[in-house]
């Protein structure tokens, strides 16, 4: 069985960009992204010292890929992608070993999800070992 990849990305943003633009930006995104065959899930995080940390989970890394190659065309893209200091950025992608995941903002005790195309019973905590 293939293992989720998870696709992070390091970067700092240009000197005249404000953090609450950029998460504005980042935001602005989050449909393009969520609509992206093989998506899981994004994060987006910033050190005290402004280094910004992405990871996104992708299916495989064929999504991984695709993104990637058509992430720029997308117009409501160009301000998050355009806010990034380029010579900043550390890309690398690799596969999902472990994850665990609080549900502690589930509205029942337990619930039906599918992971990794079996459909598990969670209960406070999901654990999934790719």
């Amino acid at each position: 069985m293939s293992n989720a990849i998870i696709e992070t990305v390091i970067f700092k943003l240009k000197d005249d960009v404000s953090r609450d633009a950029f998460v504005d930006a980042a935001k602005g995104m989050n449909a393009w992204v969520a609509a992206r065959p093989g998506f899981v899930h994004r994060r987006l995080s910033c050190t005290a010292d402004g280094m910004w940390i992405e990871h996104i989970q992708w299916q495989d890394m064929t999504s991984a890929k695709a993104a990637a190659a058509e992430i720029g065309k997308e117009p409501q893209n160009a301000g998050f992608l355009s806010a990034i200091d380029g010579k900043t950025v550390q890309l690398m992608h690799s596969e999902l070993e472990v994850a665990i995941n609080c549900a502690c903002q589930t509205p029942t005790n337990q619930e039906l999800r599918t992971v990794s195309g079996v459909r598990t019973a969670v209960a406070v905590i999901h654990l999934t070992f790719a």
